[in-house]
């Protein structure tokens, strides 16, 4: 089957084809250890790739044809002054809590009961809100509960579940807990990760599964749509400082932001070094993330010297190409903070599908369809 494509919702039934060989891609796994995940199309496996995000792939005989569905979408620097000139804030409100009914409405329809995440925060508990106005049935929430009371909401969950009317449902994670789950959460995300995240909502899906529940909706993805990280505010900020970069009053804004980390509270040092790097390239399309990136990839110093010595190899000099959406440099600072948030890989297979291909010929590697979400 020489030049044929073989594909999967995962990886692991890729590699029990006798022709792929399971080998780490070294650019791929070094994209890991900068932007948190490998850079589509790759994937952490060598010839093993993904299509990107809103794409769909057409193959007939020997032509293959890589196009988009979905594409973003926002308003340019014309548009966005017209609609912020005759826009009422009213207006937006309620055209975004129609929507949001509707697509929750029709998350609704399923042959087997719909249960709901609950963290306590605005987005998952709306979403709770939501179901139990328009919909008739009993609804089951589900929570994470931890023993370290810096990450701990439980008491907000209660809260919310209380309100509701929910039966409410918790499971508690130690410390131990997730490292005990965190090499199976890698076995399922098929790729490294740089934080342990997942894990905690890997026993949370395992609570939902034990209950015989197939269908649950979080709020997942809010904080991205609706520009709800610390991450957004923090480059609005660094515009604001970058205006008068000798300013030492600008940067401490950043305290106010990131009041619980320690090491801001006590000196002015810190926040020059770590956010003040690159301060001044508010032209750069990666402006908002890019200290993130440039930091990170200090984790690349565990690699070893043969793993180094094979990345330069694989590159044979080839500089990074981060893909942007067309029309991206028309968009707001805004918008581009929201495109440029990292893809966190998730071992949620039943939310993040990756449709994978890998070509028996390594002359021809193509892409093959996805449904993952963009």
């Amino acid at each position: 089957m020489r030049g044929g494509l073989i594909f999967g919702s995962e990886i692991k039934a890729i590699l029990t084809h006798p022709g792929i060989r399971a080998e780490l891609d070294p650019i791929a796994l070094d994209q890991v250890f900068t932007y948190w995940s490998a850079l589509s199309p790759r994937s952490c496996f060598r010839g093993i790739l993904s299509l990107p995000p809103g794409h769909y792939l057409l193959a007939q005989g020997d032509q293959v044809q890589i196009a988009p569905y979905w594409t973003l979408s926002f308003l340019d620097s014309d548009e966005r002054k017209h609609v912020s000139a005759t826009a009422e804030i009213s207006d937006c409100v309620e055209r975004f809590r129609s929507l949001l009914v509707d697509a929750t409405k029709i998350r609704l329809r399923a042959d087997v009961p719909v249960g709901a995440y609950l963290s306590g925060g605005l987005d998952s508990s709306t979403l709770a809100a939501i179901i139990k106005k328009y919909s008739n049935s009993r609804l089951d929430t589900f929570s994470i509960a931890f023993s370290d009371p810096k990450f701990d909401e439980s008491a907000h969950q209660r809260r919310m579940a209380e309100f509701l009317g929910t039966d409410h449902q918790v499971v508690f994670a130690t410390h131990a807990d997730i490292g005990r789950v965190f090499p199976e959460v890698i076995w399922h995300a098929e790729t490294p990760l740089m934080r342990t995240g997942p894990a905690p909502m890997f026993l949370l899906s395992k609570l939902v599964n034990d209950r015989k529940y197939k269908v649950v909706l979080t709020g997942e993805g809010a904080d991205e749509f609706l520009a709800g990280y610390d991450i957004f505010k923090e480059a609005l900020v660094r515009r604001f400082w970058s205006r008068r970069p000798d300013s030492a009053w600008r940067p401490l804004l950043l305290k106010r932001l990131y009041a619980d980390i320690s090491e801001l509270s006590s000196t002015g040092d810190y926040l020059k070094a770590f956010f003040g790097v690159g301060l001044n390239d508010t032209h750069r399309s990666d402006y908002s993330h890019f200290i993130r990136w440039k930091n990170n990839r200090r984790t690349c110093r565990f690699f070893s010297e043969a793993f180094r010595a094979s990345l330069n190899t694989e590159r044979n000099g080839e500089a990074e190409d981060l893909q942007f959406p067309e029309k991206f440099k028309s968009w707001g600072a805004l918008e581009l903070r929201k495109v440029t948030v990292p893809p966190w890989p998730t071992p949620l297979k039943a939310v993040f599908h990756f449709w994978i291909i890998a070509s028996l010929n390594s002359a021809r590697v193509f892409p093959l369809a996805s449904n993952s979400m963009v």
